[in-house]
């Protein structure tokens, strides 16, 4: 799939989709979730940047054929850490992630700021089709600790 056509999923694609479920605790609606999942069964391999506790890298790894990478250091959001993310400063993300999603064979995690994670990659590039970003910029470009 291609750019305008990740939005051309047809009603009954989306309504034989309705099997995909999952009741990890996160933000993106089932609606979301269901989309995503059926954007991923196009997808030779992914790259998530942010993943909190699995809900949507659920939704990618139960669906597409490839490796599935996570990049995400589980601290949370700098901007957000006394507010939605707080929790990262009372539980260990991470293992929670690992629980939720660790037993997919096509699972890669990165445990780095999306920085540190680029240089693992071979040729320092990677070719992407940006499905939605809700991080803050500073997050974005490694500006947090």
């Amino acid at each position: 799939m291609k750019g305008s056509d990740l939005l051309k999923i047809s009603d009954e694609a989306f309504i034989n989709a309705s099997d995909y479920v999952n009741n990890i605790e996160g933000w993106m609606s089932n609606t979301d979730l269901k989309w995503l999942y059926l954007v991923a069964q196009s997808m030779g391999s992914i790259v998530e940047i942010g993943s909190w506790k699995g809900r949507s890298t659920d939704a990618l790894l139960s669906s597409c054929k490839g490796t599935v990478w996570v990049v995400d250091h589980f601290k949370g959001n700098k901007g957000i850490r006394d507010t939605m993310h707080r929790e990262a400063q009372e539980k260990d993300i991470g293992r929670i992630f690992i629980h939720n999603v660790g037993h997919y064979n096509n699972l890669k995690l990165l445990k780095l700021n999306s920085l540190e994670a680029v240089k693992q990659f071979k040729d320092k590039s990677a070719v992407c089709e940006l499905l939605g970003i809700i991080y803050q910029v500073d997050d974005i470009l490694g500006k947090t600790d």
